[in-house]
């Protein structure tokens, strides 16, 4: 597990049970997952028509922050 970074299956009667994972393996799959979550909303705003042009943007944040 360590060496190749691939998950321990355990278990119970044939069926998978519970897996066992390297801790930077979690780590990156908690990583991931948060990353998608974000995606998620961003494509949620996108799909509602709630975006703006880039160019937009800048000049609403050059104004609101006195660039």
């Amino acid at each position: 597990m360590h060496t190749t970074g691939r998950p321990v299956f355990l278990t119970v009667n044939g069926r998978a049970d519970s897996v066992l994972l390297d801790v930077k393996e979690y780590e990156k799959l908690i990583h991931a997952g948060n990353i998608a979550r974000l995606l998620a909303t961003a494509e949620q705003d996108v799909e509602q028509g709630k975006t703006r042009s880039f160019h937009t943007f800048i000049q609403e944040f050059k104004r609101d922050n006195a660039i």
